[in-house]
């Protein structure tokens, strides 16, 4: 077995490692510095939150003041997703097998079914996402990209995202308008031409640019919630549950709504009995009777900063249990790691990728749906 096939696993795993990284756009974008301190599955690693802290002016006195505490909060990064994907090679087929060049699809479509669930993981976190840009079921960037520019990127500042480390990702409608404007295709106006020339948008108007054939559709199972008011005179801010009036279909978790008279855009995190809980925390009251209004079903095309999503890759086994029939890797830019083991079954052989990760939305406010 040694002789056969330790030729083929190790160009097997070199390769998969390469479509792997290619194929998984999001943990290229977010931040996934903490694989560093991942282990085992099951393993949990609490990320610590910044507390705002506000400047206050120097003055002098003989009185110490009083002492005060740093009120800091936490994510979680679960590292719970354990998958795999695999394909069988006869014992024929491994002698006929191109070894050098290898040439072997159902390797590369087997590492992309991973790369493209890690990708549909880390999307899927839109449901924590509360701003909002464009119109439901209308595919963004038609005519001008202005859902970018006065659009995620005006709410992204006023957050206070980190301007390095943004990323636009789209679906291939929303992608296709978005190339198709001056401002993202014409040399004159992004100083290259990069974008005409490749095909590829790149990095323009203060972000990188990015296709993904992943971008999820949020649909509420019930329709679009529609004629629900609030029902509570005595709202404060700070406030993340809201009583509310009942209209028709209930909210779920992920819907996205506004309140009359209100600036704020927000989140459903639960809907129970005729209360609300939502995200991000009331920064006024809200007004007894004010309408609610809940976005339709749509296209989450995502603007963020790398910051709003923590990302973690561990090793599945130790590095030392690499065998003839066994090969793990890590790819030390991306520090997406893979494992590929090789076992008889049935009269053939399997070849089966595995990989171990989490990821968990870490500021909420670092990121921006563009609804298509």
């Amino acid at each position: 077995m040694a002789n056969t096939l330790t030729p083929i696993i190790d160009k097997l795993i070199a390769r998969g490692l390469n479509v792997l990284r290619e194929n998984a756009v999001m943990p290229r974008l977010v931040n996934s510095t903490y694989s560093t301190v991942a282990r085992d599955r099951g393993d949990t690693i609490t990320v610590p939150v910044a507390a705002d802290i506000t400047a206050a002016a120097v003055s002098p006195s003989n009185t110490l003041a009083a002492a005060g505490d740093t009120v800091l909060t936490s994510k979680t990064i679960s590292l719970d997703q354990w998958q795999h994907a695999g394909f069988f090679l006869t014992d024929q087929q491994i002698t006929q097998l191109d070894v050098d060049s290898m040439n072997t699809l159902q390797g590369d479509e087997a590492v992309r079914s991973l790369a493209n669930n890690v990708d549909s993981y880390i999307l899927g976190l839109y449901t924590g996402i509360y701003s909002q840009t464009g119109t439901a079921a209308t595919t963004p960037f038609a005519t001008t990209l202005n859902d970018w520019t006065s659009g995620a990127r005006s709410k992204l500042n006023n957050f206070k995202a980190l301007m390095d480390g943004r990323a636009v990702v789209l679906d291939a409608d929303a992608e296709g308008n978005a190339i198709g404007n001056r401002g993202l295709q014409d040399a004159s106006w992004r100083g290259t031409t990069e974008g005409i020339v490749t095909g590829d948008i790149g990095y323009a108007l203060g972000a990188s640019w990015h296709l993904d054939q992943n971008i999820p559709t949020h649909t509420n199972s019930n329709g679009t919630p529609t004629g629900w008011l609030v029902n509570s005179t005595g709202s404060t801010a700070g406030d993340t549950t809201i009583a509310v009036d009942t209209g028709s279909n209930n909210p779920v978790a992920g819907d996205i709504f506004t309140v009359a008279a209100s600036t704020q855009q927000f989140v459903v995190a639960s809907f129970a009995g005729s209360t609300i809980t939502f995200q991000p925390a009331l920064t006024v009251a809200l007004a007894n009777n004010s309408a609610i209004t809940f976005a339709a079903a749509h296209v989450v095309n995502v603007a963020f900063q790398q910051n709003a999503f923590g990302f973690a890759m561990a090793p599945i086994m130790d590095a030392s249990l690499n065998s003839d029939s066994m090969r793990q890797v890590t790819d030390e830019k991306t520090g997406l790691t893979m494992r590929l083991e090789v076992s008889r079954q049935e009269k053939q052989w399997k070849f089966d990728y595995d990989i171990l990760y989490g990821a968990t939305l870490l500021r909420p406010e670092a990121a921006c749906r563009i609804l298509g």
